[in-house]
């Protein structure tokens, strides 16, 4: 998957590649790019470089600009169960948040995002997804949990949600890649939150109001077929076995 202009979050200027991609395709949201190598030879390097701008959005810069021209969105996979993202489980069905009701959406969503931070504390990187029911289960988890619980309990609620899989530049494992959700909320479009870097840290000052320009996104998708489950790249070979590493590294322009 590589990156793509997301109106008002970023616009990638330029990407090269050090060998030209087969093809470059859309499906949905997300773009990928295609490579099929011939006789590799022991050692392969595939660079990509993007140049992105990054602008702030969030629900501050959201309520600046209103109204938004699509007022509804009426794709409802963003309000079904899929893998990870148990709404049907009772834990989060009959979770007491989702019987709350509040005259103003976003005062609900508030409530959500409170009771995510209050349920859950941020436990070391695990690169295996464990769900939304069973974070809520263990009260713990990292920004994978945090997310899927956050949407989980939005779509029970009855707002459109996704997980968002792409980069957050100010951490000291921004390698491993980040996760955050996006509330749809009618009248502003889509929202997107940080529970996760608003539970662990003061430093960036991430709030359910307030994100900074920190945020690259790279997937809408939350179980990608295209990279068959896998997050941010997936690799068929013939022949012998090979191994395969992900580096990324970033030159901040103020």
């Amino acid at each position: 998957v590589i990156p793509d202009d997301y109106p008002g979050r970023q616009q990638v200027k330029s990407i090269d590649y050090s060998i030209s991609p087969s093809r470059i395709f859309y499906d949905g949201t997300n773009k990928y790019a295609e490579f099929t190598i011939l006789h590799p030879g022991d050692e392969l390097n595939i660079d990509i470089y993007s140049q992105i701008i990054i602008s702030r959005f969030d629900l501050a810069a959201a309520f600046e600009i209103y109204p938004v021209h699509e007022k509804s969105i009426n794709d409802r996979k963003y309000l079904k169960e899929e893998k990870y993202i148990e709404i049907n489980d009772p834990a989060i069905s009959e979770n007491e948040i989702t019987a709350i009701l509040t005259e103003d959406p976003v005062d609900k969503i508030k409530i959500i995002y409170d009771y995510v931070m209050d349920n859950l504390y941020y436990d070391t990187y695990n690169p295996d997804s464990v769900g939304a029911s069973s974070a809520l289960d263990k009260g713990s988890g990292d920004c994978t949990e945090y997310t899927d619980l956050f949407v989980a309990l939005c779509r029970a609620s009855g707002f459109p949600a996704r997980a968002i899989e792409g980069y957050f530049l100010y951490t000291n494992d921004f390698h491993l890649g980040h996760n955050w959700p996006e509330v749809y909320i009618d009248g502003y479009g889509w929202i997107p939150f940080d529970p996760t870097v608003d539970d662990t840290s003061n430093s960036t000052g991430a709030n359910f109001y307030s994100l900074k320009n920190f945020y690259i996104y790279m997937s809408f998708k939350r179980n990608d077929e295209v990279l068959n489950g896998y997050h941010y790249y997936y690799y068929l070979y013939w022949g012998d076995s090979i191994d395969v590493s992900k580096n990324v590294g970033f030159l901040i322009l103020q």
